[in-house]
């Protein structure tokens, strides 16, 4: 009897140290279940912004793209004009068209680099939502302040990538509005009979 008696004993204090080991954690499950309710809108709103943010940078890309496109017409123009009236004012055609020439070639490596930006973006957005997968498939195995700081981390992108953006828009602007001044020296440097056609 005795040796029952103490092996029960012992079964009841490990009974009880389960069922509090139970308790603990299903209470663990609970704070971090309200932990995901209350940050998943948040992570949902960052990544739809890193979406925004990724067709926006498209859209940009496409912009510089048919800026040089024009600014490359212009150029085809300008030679046109140059071989038409070369006896007239040679010397400040030649200038003009080494400008443009140059402007050109810079537009072209700004394009390029615009796209480089643009798919270096789309691959860094890509790698944002794999983390946030992971972050939702881990989430209940991962504390608050690991959250807080993940979450820290991605706004903090978003900034970035929000910085980027104007840069980028700035630099749209700029290249539309030198398009426009090009074109409006192209229709200076024509002729009265070339610009009636």
């Amino acid at each position: 009897m005795r040796i029952f008696g103490g092996r029960t004993a012992k079964l009841e204090t490990m009974n009880r140290m389960l069922t509090e080991s139970a308790r603990e954690r299903a209470q663990r499950v609970e704070k971090l279940e309200r932990t995901l309710e209350r940050l998943e809108p948040e992570l949902l709103a960052l990544r739809k912004r890193v979406g925004e943010l990724e067709e926006h940078n498209h859209q940009l890309t496409e912009a510089a793209t048919q800026r040089a496109s024009r600014v490359q017409e212009l150029e085809r123009e300008l030679q046109a004009l140059h071989g038409d009236f070369a006896v007239k004012d040679v010397t400040r055609l030649d200038t003009d068209r080494a400008f443009y020439g140059k402007r050109i070639n810079e537009l072209e490596e700004h394009n390029h680099q615009l796209t480089e930006a643009a798919t270096q973006r789309a691959a860094r957005v890509q790698e944002l939502e794999r983390e946030l997968q992971a972050v939702r498939t881990e989430l209940a195995a991962k504390d608050v302040p690991r959250l807080e700081a993940e979450r820290a981390f991605y706004l903090e992108q978003m900034n970035k990538f929000e910085a980027h953006n104007r840069q980028l828009t700035e630099a749209a602007t700029k290249y539309a509005l030198r398009a426009q001044e090009l074109e409006l020296q192209l229709q200076a440097a024509s002729p009265g009979p070339m610009a009636s056609d």
